[in-house]
């Protein structure tokens, strides 16, 4: 985070890397923390296309943990903005 600064597309990036790592080894709570944080900073310095991604993500760790109301409105929000 340092060397990048909080927000840059770095420190979302490895945010993102992390959350797919720990979708991985089956630790869907701590992942859709890690997500949120990559949601943040994409939406603080990030484009249109890297945000949606990030809800698409969001989405996908949600319906893992069988949060479907939850999950259907992040993907309706990247579907929106993919639109």
């Amino acid at each position: 985070r340092l060397a990048h600064g909080e927000g840059s597309p770095a420190v979302g990036d490895a945010y993102g890397f992390h959350a797919a790592l720990l979708v991985r080894r089956g630790c869907l709570e701590e992942a859709l923390h890690h997500a949120m944080m990559m949601l943040q900073v994409r939406q603080r310095c990030g484009d249109d296309k890297s945000i949606a991604d990030a809800h698409w993500n969001i989405g996908a760790v949600l319906r893992e943990l069988h949060q479907y109301k939850a999950a259907i409105e992040s993907l309706e929000a990247a579907r929106e903005i993919y639109s």
